[in-house]
């Protein structure tokens, strides 16, 4: 979540930022346009200045000849001064209108400077903002490593852990098995105990005794025509004294013993 959350604000800033950077190179365009606008109307400025200032002399020679003539003609210049007169008038207002052009020129560049300081101070203040998305940006994209690296330690872990939890349950397994194991064995240890001292019996003479942690089986006694019934032994069978009789029955894995004129019968 905190991942996913640093990625959108990844994104937000990317996109202020390539929102600013728009208005930022817009902002220099229109400076761009502002300075050659500006200097049209200064390259007109001087140029209606130029034009009002000819202008004004040109007015001031037609008047100037005008007077000239008038005086050095009379009466037949008279009306070539009064075209002088009239040009020179036409000149004056030629030259008040370039003048007021000019005027103009100089208002308007004055305006465009106003916006262009504006715009200079916009397209600064853009540029710190740019600045300071790029390096929240960078301080976003740091934390975000930063966060994957910690993810990718914790999966690590999990999977550690995992494992350990596998062994664990196998472990836990195991030993339910042990368990089992041991309960049935004490079953089956509990039951061959019951079946032991059900099998016991008295002889005519003599006792029966089976001792379980020495593997021997000892009868006592003397006389009668008794069999006792024994799991088949595995190894050999010493009988004392020898006038006893052993019956072998393969069929079921037991031996029969039967009981004589003995004291004593031992397995080893």
């Amino acid at each position: 979540m905190v991942i996913t959350n640093i990625k959108r604000r990844i994104a937000e800033k990317k996109a202020e930022i390539g929102c600013n950077r728009v208005m930022l190179w817009e902002d220099k365009e229109h400076i761009l346009r502002v300075k050659d606008q500006r200097a049209e109307l200064k390259r007109s400025q001087v140029d209606y200045e130029g034009k009002a200032i000819m202008a004004r002399e040109r007015a001031g020679l037609a008047m100037l000849t005008g007077i000239l003539v008038a005086i050095l003609t009379l009466g037949l210049g008279f009306v070539y001064a009064m075209r002088a007169f009239k040009n020179s008038e036409e000149e004056s207002q030629r030259a008040e209108r370039y003048t007021t052009r000019a005027t103009d020129c100089v208002n308007k560049a004055n305006t465009l400077k106003s916006s262009y300081t504006i715009l200079q101070s916009s397209t600064s203040s853009l540029g710190e903002t740019d600045l300071r998305f790029t390096n929240e940006k960078t301080d976003l994209v740091q934390n975000l490593t930063e966060k994957e690296k910690l993810r990718s330690k914790l999966s690590s872990n999990v999977v550690h852990l995992e494992r350990k939890v596998s062994v664990a349950t196998s472990l836990s397994n195991d030993t339910a098995r042990v368990e089992a194991t041991y309960q049935t064995l004490s079953t089956n240890t509990e039951e061959l105990r019951r079946n032991l001292q059900n099998s016991t019996r008295k002889c005519q003479d003599g006792t029966f005794v089976y001792h379980d942690k020495t593997a021997k089986y000892d009868i006592e006694g003397a006389g009668g025509s008794t069999y006792f019934f024994f799991p088949k032994p595995p190894i050999n069978m010493k009988i004392q004294p020898h006038n006893a009789e052993l019956s072998n029955y393969t069929q079921h894995n037991y031996f029969a013993l039967k009981c004589c004129q003995f004291s004593k019968v031992t397995w080893v």
